[in-house]
């Protein structure tokens, strides 16, 4: 079978049909221009025209969003797991072998929904392991001091043999 040409308006080269950006308002679903001269003539619109242009994109982007909320939170998501792993200098394989589904300190599972707390020692730098929210917000309120974590201990056991 053979492929179908067709001559650029621009270039006046002639390139297979393929080689063409679609275009819904012509029969053969094809632009009138091969693909490097559209870039051409869009770079130069856009250059000469940069508000309208910004306009015509964010008008665009927000249509896109509108109609495809699924895939704008699934995107948001996978940023934002990509952002915690990077902030935190980790790999996908370093928190997976991190992450065994339960909480490090507490040994409870994780619930269902819930992004665990990557736990990092704040002086150092370096990742300690993976926390439910409550251990993790506790450690911080300790100010991650071994001390107070002692004192809190100790406090719980007195209280337990002393009751007032």
């Amino acid at each position: 079978m053979e492929e179908i040409r067709k001559t650029c308006s621009k270039c006046k080269k002639e390139f297979p049909l393929k080689d063409f950006t679609k275009s819904n308002q012509r029969k053969d679903g094809r632009g009138s221009f091969c693909k490097p001269c559209d870039s051409m003539r869009k770079r130069k619109y856009k250059e000469a025209n940069p508000q309208h242009y910004r306009i015509v994109q964010k008008a665009a982007k927000d249509k896109w969003r509108t109609e495809n909320p699924d895939k704008v939170e699934a995107q948001y998501q996978k940023d934002k797991a990509t952002r915690r792993l990077k902030t935190h200098g980790l790999t996908q394989t370093q928190y997976d072998e991190m992450d065994n589904g339960c909480c490090h300190i507490c040994k409870d599972p994780f619930p269902e929904g819930k992004t665990p707390c990557i736990d990092h020692c704040h002086t150092k730098g370096h990742v300690r392991g993976v926390l439910c929210s409550n251990c993790n917000t506790a450690i911080g309120l300790l100010k991650d001091d071994t001390t107070r974590l002692e004192s809190a201990i100790n406090y719980l056991i007195k209280g337990e043999i002393k009751c007032y």
